[in-house]
């Protein structure tokens, strides 16, 4: 791998996950194999508009999700959360792996279209923010990436 600054290489990752040409005179490698927690910190993207965090989520919600059946998100404002951010959500399980807790390899991208801030008995430093998926993803062990650009089905009663 050659040598390269970390915002070169965040430039070059954003740039390759927005589907854009990397510039040539970069010359840069992007690594497939590590996770993305450390690949993704929440930060401005190239064009300072949005920003990307990535998010914990419990299996139960995370099923809804996944399912269409939930398009909100519940959060403390530890984050100073913004409408136009990408949350990627990473289905969490704290029960496996012995009880010390582990992913699933199952992911959600969302973009945030709304955000409540206050008021309607929300509480203090809490947002309530409105979410429009944006693809599902799934990562096998052998680090295949296997995504779903379309949104599931609405769930129907």
């Amino acid at each position: 791998m050659n040598e390269q600054s970390d915002e070169e290489f965040y430039e070059a990752l954003r740039a390759k996950r927005a589907g854009k040409r990397i510039r040539r005179n970069l010359n840069i490698d992007i690594p497939n194999n590590e996770p993305d927690e450390e690949i993704l910190p929440p930060k401005a993207s190239a064009d300072g508009k949005e920003r990307i965090h990535e998010l914990k989520c419990h299996p139960q919600p995370f099923n809804a999700k996944w399912e269409n059946r939930k398009n909100w998100e519940l959060r403390k404002n530890d984050r100073d959360y913004q409408e136009g951010d990408i949350l990627i959500e990473k289905e969490y399980s704290p029960l496996c792996n012995n009880g010390e807790g582990d992913y699933s390899g199952m992911e959600i991208h969302e973009k945030v279209i709304y955000i409540l801030r206050h008021g309607f008995g929300l509480p203090e430093g809490y947002v309530i923010m409105s979410t429009q998926q944006l693809k599902r993803v799934r990562v096998l062990s052998n680090g295949y990436r296997e995504e779903f650009s379309r949104p599931y089905k609405k769930y129907e009663l």
